[in-house]
């Protein structure tokens, strides 16, 4: 149509928060993530029976034994999962991950597997670790401020426009 106005949409006219806000909403994102898995740590247990329900790690014994390796891995040094059930001569568990001797971590989907007692060395608990906690975050704000600090500087780093101009003189020097 000759004559026609192009009509400026709504999320055009909005003003956009700045870079810095927008990068704290994705740094955000990323403590919480990262603060998740960092907050937690297994420690011994502290009551001589364990709860259904509860996050447990079971250190089994190395190597482990035939008849757990068919259920678990031949090199599965330790089972984290959900404790499901608890008979006189084994634990129950929905497994969450293995981890091997060599420290590869195996994620599973919660399949059921019977732990025998006698071939677990120690059970630890699923407890809050502050000092990882603060750790974590306190890197987080680091990482954050020093990315927005060298975005800043760098951003700044062309010629200043509110310098004045060099007065020119007549040429001569006197």
């Amino acid at each position: 149509m000759i004559g026609a106005r192009a009509i400026p949409s709504r999320a055009a006219s909005r003003p956009q928060p700045p870079a810095h806000r927008r990068a704290g909403g994705w740094v955000a994102l990323l403590v919480a993530s990262m603060g998740l898995s960092a907050c937690y740590t297994y420690a011994p247990l502290r009551d001589p029976e364990p709860q259904l329900g509860q996050s447990l790690a079971f250190e089994l014994d190395e190597p482990c034994p035939e008849g757990l390796a068919d259920a678990v891995g031949s090199d599965t040094k330790r089972v984290e999962g959900t404790l499901v059930r608890r008979t006189e001569t084994a634990f129950v568990v929905s497994v969450d991950r293995a981890i091997t001797t060599r420290g590869q971590m195996y994620r599973w989907s919660g399949e059921t597997v019977s732990l025998p007692q006698e071939h677990v060395r120690q059970v630890r608990t699923r407890r809050f670790s502050p000092t990882r906690t603060f750790a974590v975050a306190g890197g987080a704000v680091v990482s954050f401020f020093a990315f927005v600090i060298t975005r800043s500087l760098m951003a700044s780093g062309g010629v200043n426009d509110n310098t004045p101009e060099p007065k020119q003189g007549d040429g001569n020097v006197q």
